[in-house]
């Protein structure tokens, strides 16, 4: 899978992210995946929406109505066995479009307070995926979505939403043109722009997003289907998992200071449209939270330091030169963390 090989910068044919195969949920973070439901008994999530520790809220159809591919893909690529960018969270499904993948606002405004109430409920920090949206050329950005915004932002959520899929303007999109949210173009294995996707200033970051591997749903006696689908809305899980891996420690932190986290810690994407700062790909070879401490200087000490996966390849790595300064330094192994010898 050539999408998780490449988030963690080292080209090895794996994924080295720090938070495969958890032996425990993290207990201040969730995920949220607002789509159109998710195939809860798929292998994939067997350890994570099976367990005791996660819920399926349905708002549209009955609690069995995830007969659309979708959501289950989107959710397998944010935090699901095999294919997810993390395993470490709880997984929050709400299915805001019906089986046809449509909605209307007042579903997603519905889902969206539906999140926000929970949140206060369990007085837990969250990562909303919305792998949705719509073209409005010239349209205002509607106040009632300008305040759920903003109401879900105070509780503590973070927001990442598709840039879109037109090769248009993300500004001209709900929900990518609202600066409450981190908005996620496409970039293929080439590290090249993908064709279908949108771009401009209001894109924020961009990920993987074309030819992605995940979680599909055939049949409802099928539980293991799987398939590569492209899309910005590939992408936008994989910003996601990596957002909740930065929250670790570090729930605190603002979008916009996630935002410059994440560029900080990227490559400029080649066949991009707009300038550079609207044309970063993501790549986290430190996907550990502990390194973020919040500062006025955002800009600098928000930075996480890229030689951690070259450090921690195995655990007791011995102490080498490890980073492009040739500081020497050591792992410690259980925060993946490199630390001076």
């Amino acid at each position: 899978m050539w999408n998780l090989d490449q988030l963690d910068g080292i080209l090895d044919n794996k994924y080295n992210g720090v938070q495969k195969n958890p032996s425990t949920i993290d207990p201040n973070i969730d995920i949220y995946i607002l789509d159109t439901g998710v195939q809860l008994d798929h292998v994939v999530f067997d350890q994570i929406l099976y367990d005791g520790k996660n819920q399926a809220l349905y708002l549209t159809g009955s609690p069995k109505s995830y007969t659309q591919y979708h959501g289950t893909h989107v959710a397998s690529v944010a935090g699901g066995k095999y294919f997810g960018v993390s395993e470490k969270f709880r997984i929050y499904n709400y299915a805001v479009l019906n089986s046809q993948g449509t909605g209307t606002d007042s579903m997603i405004l519905n889902g969206l307070q539906s999140v926000y109430n929970n949140l206060i409920k369990t007085k837990r920090k969250g990562v909303i995926n919305m792998s949705l949206g719509y073209q409005c050329i010239g349209c205002p950005l509607q106040s009632s979505f300008n305040n759920t915004f903003n109401l879900l932002n105070s509780a503590g959520a973070i927001i990442v939403t598709a840039a879109g899929n037109d090769n248009f303007d993300a500004c001209d999109y709900h929900f990518s043109a609202y600066s409450q949210c981190i908005s996620v173009g496409s970039y293929t294995s080439l590290l090249s722009k993908s064709d279908f996707s949108n771009y401009g200033a209001c894109v924020d970051i961009w990920a993987p997003g074309s030819d992605i591997g995940g979680a599909y749903f055939s049949s409802k006696s099928t539980k293991s289907a799987i398939a590569q689908l492209s899309g910005t809305s590939m992408a936008t899980p994989h910003i996601t998992g990596i957002v909740a891996n930065i929250l670790m420690g570090n729930d605190a932190l603002k979008t916009e200071e996630v935002k410059t986290i994440l560029k900080s810690n990227s490559f400029d994407v080649d066949g991009c449209i707009g300038d550079v700062s609207s044309c970063k790909g993501v790549m986290m070879p430190c996907l550990n939270s502990q390194q973020a401490s919040r500062s006025s200087d955002v800009s600098t000490n928000l930075s996480l330091q890229p030689c951690c996966w070259h450090c921690c390849e195995k655990e007791n790595d011995n102490c080498k030169p490890i980073d492009d300064n040739e500081n020497i330094l050591k792992c410690n192994w259980e925060n993946r963390q490199c630390l001076p010898c």
